[in-house]
């Protein structure tokens, strides 16, 4: 199933299969604008709004289960753990956990922390930790299951502003955090390296020429692991996740014809998906030795790709919904 909102204050629930036309299976209104994906796990279908409300729905037959007010807009989406439990960020700089399975209303948050900052990317939750960036350009950590009060942690100070979410691996037993930024007067857009178990510890940063809107996304099986990172401009970087550095021979791209980049890039069977401002898919090799596909729509997408199984969901900004194999054909 394909879960979707929309900025009308829709919501719906689509069963979109591989070999039919997807269709609608409920569907909800009057919400405010949902700006954020939603996510899904232990049953439900979780989704924030641009008023602040958090609202929690069955995935299968969309019975309401629990709202919760946060303390301003949601514009990333919220985070599950392995125990049920949820995490948000909102505008006002505040990050939430609620016990979201077996939750009744009214909701009381797990915890709730105040950041120095406006927050609109998703939280990170990885190990004992939630790592969250702000638009003043701090990354902080918080424990995830504290043992006395939430004292947030300032990692990091990128100087510049963060507006994709943080994406963590287990780097020889240390946590690894990669993410891009904006950029700003007097400093330049960066694609940077953290360590995130311990403070300002960089292990690379690279300036780049155009902001980053979106999160990068990573490969660490492949022989040589790498992060790709697409920009505002429309290049796209494949960089070793060793040193940041471009891939050798060819590790960036221009995607001419595809517009501004706001969606984070997605990977599936070696290939590289992402949408555009002016092309709502395209697709290319991990290995850049293709040119890119450029598919769908003229109107383009500034959402992110949802990759499921063998399919490739775009969202455009005439509000079409498509699904796609991973590897390109006309949309179904």
């Amino acid at each position: 199933r394909v879960y979707v909102g929309e900025l009308g204050g829709k919501f719906y629930a689509l069963q979109a299969d591989s070999d039919v036309t997807p269709q609608i299976i409920w569907s909800f209104e009057n919400f405010t604008s949902v700006d954020s994906s939603p996510v899904v796990g232990f049953g439900m279908v979780i989704f924030g709004t641009n008023e602040g409300q958090v609202h929690a729905y069955d995935a299968v037959t969309g019975a309401f289960k629990w709202s919760y007010k946060a303390r301003g807009a949601i514009f990333g989406s919220p985070v599950f753990d392995e125990n049920g439990r949820i995490f948000f960020a909102d505008s006002s700089g505040t990050v939430t956990a609620i016990e979201a399975v077996g939750a009744v209303a009214p909701v009381a948050p797990y915890w709730e922390a105040k950041l120095n900052g406006p927050l609109w990317a998703s939280p990170t939750v990885f190990g004992s930790y939630v790592f969250v960036p702000t638009l003043k350009g701090k990354v902080f950590r918080l424990d995830r299951i504290p043992s006395g009060p939430i004292i947030p942690m300032e990692i990091f100070d990128a100087d510049s502003p963060i507006r994709g979410s943080l994406v963590a691996f287990d780097k020889a037993g240390d946590i690894a955090l990669v993410f891009g930024t904006l950029g700003r007067d007097g400093t330049p857009p960066k694609r940077i390296m953290i360590r995130g178990d311990s403070m300002n510890d960089v292990y690379w940063s690279v300036t780049a020429t155009s902001p980053y809107y979106s999160s990068p996304a990573i490969e660490t099986a492949a022989a040589t692991p790498v992060a790709v990172f697409a920009s505002y401009d429309g290049t796209l970087s494949v960089v070793e996740l060793a040193n940041g550095l471009a891939v050798s021979p060819v590790g960036e791209v221009a995607l001419s014809g595809a517009g501004s980049i706001y969606g984070s890039p997605g990977l599936a069977n070696g290939n590289i998906f992402l949408t555009g401002d002016s092309k709502e898919l395209v697709a290319l090799p991990l290995d850049l030795s293709l040119p890119a596909q450029l598919e769908g729509s003229t109107q383009g997408s500034r959402s992110s790709v949802a990759i499921s199984r063998d399919l490739i969901v775009t969202v455009s900004h005439d509000g079409s919904v498509n699904a796609w194999t991973s590897m390109v054909e006309r949309p179904r």
